[in-house]
């Protein structure tokens, strides 16, 4: 959620939905396969006697990709499948084989199936989960083979992407040209007929969402002003770098510099921003115990639930069934720019025990070839996973929107080049999500920057243990701040923070001196 997310949530990212691939043309890694030139028929002349036969270009031999990724089985994968091996069998003559793993399991299961030479090739993954699977050389450099038979991955997804996916020189994964990253923002789904009833204005800053939250407080004090969990709201008042870095670490884009957050008044801002809500009643008093923090919106038992735009566009359709409720999205920024951590959470990796890392390149290169091949992937075969009607994707006759037989997360492969707006979108949703990014004038400087944990693990538990005790009450607003966080930096600096503050710093300036 931009500008409303945990370190644990970069992969919640939106809840848009995904599967990945893409294309090639020719060659296993390992065993490197060559596509042949196009033959060229030998020259008549008048003397010859007999005509010579046309040499014909030996056809590749059909190889299986073996995809892994997270999340339920596609109940109709087989069907898409097959539609693409016919599609890709001239170019490319693969068969593809998808093992899922459940969201819980998966960076646990995908380390073991990677590190002991199981049978992988395409893999999903995000920084944290890249990092770590670089340092064990479980992921395949790709320079090569994208500079052979990648160039549409090149053409078509934009260099500002690339570098997150590159460590030392050395491309380790295909980004998807993800949009809706920019940070600096808190951001809601809120009762647009509820706000209207009280009489109170488009809701532009946190004091106007407050005004909000008093006025149902006071009219509809059967309804929970904002639905939230422990873990699911977390203002950040600064642009600040912290996705792999050691917990209460962050780096200051601005200045380049790795700090202790807790000891900056933006940290402390946001804290007492949570206080605040949890003080007045504005959010549930029972927040730390709050799984499913959506269901109370969805059954109109709150007037505003956190979350970025994808989030909006499945909430304004959660609430639809109440009587007379209408929403609206609300964005305020609350950092002085806006900014960017990464570009794309989401990247397609190849393990570096394939044999058949060309191939697997080409195959990702082949879905972002054109607006034909990337709709097979993403959408299915038209006529029966998808139909077009009145310029949007919809689902054909018969088929239960509940229970599709194809709706694979797009997000991991997104390119708003070939994206489409849904049937099911909320008006106006698709325009404003592609111009979700357009405000940013903040990128990271340090874009691919992976913290390597390895010299300071001791430290680095030490301040997740104790992050987990008291960071997470803190954010939930149930905790006194002027008492409790000058306990948790004590805890903090007995844990190692200044260590891991002064490590991030060193590899900070080694990795931006290894740029010039």
């Amino acid at each position: 959620m931009s500008g409303l997310q945990t370190k644990g949530s970069k992969i919640l990212v939106s809840t848009m939905m995904i599967t990945t691939m893409a294309t090639l043309a020719a060659c296993t890694s390992n065993t490197t396969e060559s596509t042949p030139a196009p033959a060229t028929p030998a020259a008549s002349t008048a003397t010859t006697a007999t005509a010579q036969p046309v040499a014909t270009a030996k056809p590749l031999d059909q190889v299986t990709l073996n995809i892994v990724f997270p999340g339920d089985p596609q109940p109709d994968q087989a069907t898409v499948n097959a539609a693409i091996e016919k599609a890709v069998k001239d170019e490319l003559n693969v068969k593809l084989n998808y093992t899922y793993v459940p969201w819980d399991d998966y960076a646990t299961k995908v380390k073991v199936m990677t590190s002991t030479g199981g049978n992988v090739d395409i893999l999903w993954t995000h920084p944290e989960l890249l990092a770590q699977l670089i340092s064990s050389n479980s992921v395949a450099a790709l320079d090569d083979a994208i500079a052979k038979v990648g160039k549409d991955l090149k053409a078509n997804i934009p260099d500002y992407y690339w570098p997150v996916v590159q460590v030392k020189g050395k491309t380790y994964g295909v980004p998807a040209a993800q949009i809706g990253t920019a940070a600096g923002y808190a951001t809601f789904t809120v009762r647009k007929d509820l706000r209207e009833k009280y009489g109170l204005p488009e809701i532009k800053t946190l004091d106007d969402m407050l005004a909000f939250y008093a006025a149902v407080k006071k009219n509809n004090p059967e309804i929970i002003p904002l639905s939230q969990s422990n873990t699911s709201f977390d203002l950040n008042f600064k642009e600040e770098f912290v996705r792999g870095l050691p917990s209460g670490v962050g780096i200051d884009m601005n200045t380049m510099k790795a700090e202790n957050m807790l000891d900056t008044p933006a940290y402390k801002k946001g804290l007492d921003f949570h206080r605040e809500l949890f003080n007045k009643g504005y959010i549930s008093k029972d927040v730390l115990s709050i799984k499913d923090f959506r269901a109370a919106f969805a059954a109109g038992k709150a007037a505003s639930v956190i979350g970025d735009l994808p989030e909006y566009n499945i909430n304004a359709r959660t609430v639809s069934a109440i009587p007379g409720a209408q929403v609206e999205f609300v964005r305020i920024q609350i950092t002085p720019k806006v900014f960017q951590e990464v570009t794309t959470w989401n990247y397609q990796s190849i393990a570096a025990g394939s044999k058949n890392i060309e191939r697997a390149v080409a195959f990702l290169n082949w879905f972002q070839k054109n607006q034909q091949n990337y709709d097979l992937l993403t959408l299915g075969v038209e006529g029966k996973h998808y139909v077009i009607k009145d310029g949007a994707v919809n689902f054909p006759a018969g088929v239960d929107p509940a229970k599709p037989p194809y709706l694979p997360f797009e997000w991991i492969w997104q390119n708003p080049k070939f994206m489409k707006s849904k049937g099911t979108d909320v008006k106006g949703f698709f325009e404003a999500y592609k111009d979700y990014d357009k405000d940013v004038t903040l990128r990271f400087p340090a874009m691919g920057f992976l913290f390597d944990t390895s010299t300071i693990k001791t430290e680095v538990a030490s301040l997740d243990s104790v992050n987990a005790e008291y960071g997470t009450v803190l954010k939930s607003g149930t905790a006194d701040v002027d008492k409790v966080l000058p306990q948790f930096k004590e805890k903090m600096k007995q844990a190692g923070i200044d260590k891991a503050i002064a490590e991030v710093q060193k590899q900070l300036d080694a990795f931006m001196a290894s740029k010039k």
